[in-house]
């Protein structure tokens, strides 16, 4: 978090690959960002698209599991609140993970960060310099924290 160019640039990469694309909104209470507002910025971006499905869930249950537990939590998560799925897309690590134990593809898509440079905790760090990783109307969130 939050939502910037590589975020939206994985969903194009998904949306070239796939009919239908499920964006899971990870939440916890410890968020710097209000969920509510990450979640409004992806339904203002993706409005239009009607093969676009956002769901949110929380990850504070598994948070509170010991480190060791917590990757077969998720794998089991998603396993249980997404049977249908028949790929994962990520630029991350715990993709090949989270595919091998539900026996579906791993779409990995700009691993080194490559074609966009930029990490949510880049930007949280110093948003003025990465400013033009974000949509419009998340600077607009980044412009009224800092009055």
């Amino acid at each position: 978090m939050p939502l910037h160019s590589g975020h939206l640039n994985l969903v194009s990469y998904g949306i070239k690959h796939c009919r239908n694309i499920t964006i899971l909104l990870v939440i916890s209470k410890d968020d710097p960002i209000e969920p509510e507002l990450r979640y409004s910025w992806l339904v203002e971006h993706y409005k239009k698209n009607c093969s676009i499905k956002i769901d949110v869930s929380s990850r504070d249950s598994i948070n509170e599991l010991p480190q060791e537990s917590r990757t077969e939590a998720w794998c089991n998560f998603i396993k249980d609140q997404f049977p249908t799925i028949d790929a994962v897309i990520s630029s991350e690590n715990y993709g090949d993970t989270l595919a091998s134990f539900l026996k579906i593809a791993h779409l990995k898509f700009d691993h080194k960060r490559e074609i966009t440079p930029i990490s949510g905790s880049d930007i949280r760090e110093n948003y003025k310099k990465h400013l033009h990783f974000l949509p419009d109307n998340v600077k607009q969130f980044f412009n009224d924290e800092q009055k």
